[in-house]
């Protein structure tokens, strides 16, 4: 279990430098902004899940200036920054936890940027949005898949294995598959997705500390309250550099999921 009181810590206090390490990030929200459907009506409603810093927040506002938005993120430290950024613009921002969400409105976009890895029950929370969902709304987002750091993770079991004989799970939030995330939808919405395509990444950095410190920046590290100890991140450190070592530096893939789908407009308001 993700212990979400920590995962709002780190977020928050990383907020105010997230935006200069988190470049995947801010590419994945470009190309999910590139795939909002350009239909919407002038009115329409808005629910931004996991706004972060506000950067994805911005262009929404801008891209629909009449708009009404609700922008959601469990981090204080990132509402702060988001707010300070967005100042002006008609946006109700709300620091709170996405699956414990509470509203009676309803929205004709549900969209998301990086943030439905963090969800626990991922089917459970599908039809919290179909739920709030207008007929014919659509639900977009990105996350990153099972693939994701795989270098790293395979990594951490062999260290884990070497020093302790057991290949223990690595820290961190276990990430979905591509089928994880298709059949969760399909299963709600009964329709197959308009948007499910896969992209992997894969940044370079010159050594194991600037890879480990790039992470720690972004809040993404240590989710579960457990740290390794020194012994186990020398080993790792040597281990990573001995076996994955480039011409060009240290990998670090991301296997990534957009994905979008539409509820169905002959549907009546539950």
């Amino acid at each position: 279990m993700i212990d979400k009181n920590l995962m709002a810590k780190r977020f928050s206090l990383h907020a105010f430098h997230y935006d200069k390490y988190a470049t995947i990030q801010w590419n994945m929200a470009q190309k999910l902004l590139s795939f909002c459907p350009s239909h919407l009506e002038t009115k329409s409603s808005l629910l931004e899940i996991g706004c972060g810093t506000g950067r994805l927040t911005e262009k929404i506002a801008q891209r629909f200036p009449n708009s009404s938005i609700l922008a959601i993120d469990i981090a204080e430290g990132m509402i702060k920054v988001a707010q300070q950024r967005c100042h002006g613009l008609p946006i109700t921002f709300r620091c709170m936890d996405a699956e414990k969400l509470q509203t009676n409105q309803k929205f004709d976009l549900i969209i998301s940027n990086a943030t439905f890895q963090w969800i626990e029950d991922l089917p459970s929370f599908f039809q919290k949005l179909y739920n709030l969902l207008k007929p014919g709304g659509v639900l977009l987002f990105s996350l990153f898949l099972s693939g994701t750091l795989s270098s790293l993770r395979h990594a951490y079991q062999e260290v884990s294995f070497l020093l302790y004989g057991t290949r223990k799970k690595v820290q961190g939030v276990t990430l979905p598959t591509y089928h994880d995330i298709k059949q969760a939808l399909e299963n709600t919405f009964k329709e197959k997705p308009f948007l499910l395509t896969k992209e992997c990444l894969t940044p370079f950095y010159p050594d194991f500390h600037s890879l480990i410190h790039a992470f720690s920046k972004i809040g993404a590290s240590g989710q579960y309250g457990e740290q390794a100890s020194a012994v186990f991140l020398k080993h790792l450190k040597n281990f990573y550099e001995e076996h994955y070592h480039t011409p060009h530096g240290l990998p670090a893939e991301y296997e990534i999921l957009y994905a979008g789908i539409r509820r169905l407009k002959d549907e009546f308001l539950a």
